[in-house]
């Protein structure tokens, strides 16, 4: 099985795939746009999902296949977020995204079904 990186560029609004080679070297692979600022990323423990969220007005989280063969994303589904998170993670069932955003009086859970969409709701 191969191991696959993920690196979020917020410059240039874009998730690039890399194959991991034996000796540690990194392979390219494709890219992906996610729109403006994408950075924060978290794989789903069953590394079939990769879940992005925008830094830029309107936020959102944005939820991508990943092929297993490839490793290449493709898009699925993309929810609102109430404001910008500085990082986001998933619960061990890979079913809840926690997305706690800058502002401290609000934070989001998402209940995400296994096709990547979502209706987040804060709390």
């Amino acid at each position: 099985m191969s191991t696959f990186v993920y690196v979020s560029s917020a410059e240039a609004g874009e998730i690039g795939s890399y194959t991991m080679l034996a000796d540690g070297a990194l392979a390219p692979g494709t890219k992906v746009k996610v729109g403006e600022m994408g950075m924060p990323m978290a794989v789903s423990p069953d590394r079939q999902y990769l879940y992005a969220a925008g830094r830029t007005r309107p936020y959102a989280v944005h939820a991508y296949a990943i092929d297993p063969g490839s490793g290449a994303l493709a898009p699925l589904a993309s929810a609102p977020l109430a404001e910008s998170c500085p990082y986001i993670s998933l619960d061990r069932t890979g079913r809840y995204l926690w997305a706690p955003p800058t502002a401290p009086a609000s934070s989001a859970c998402s209940r995400w079904a296994r096709t990547g969409a979502s209706a987040p709701r804060s709390r």
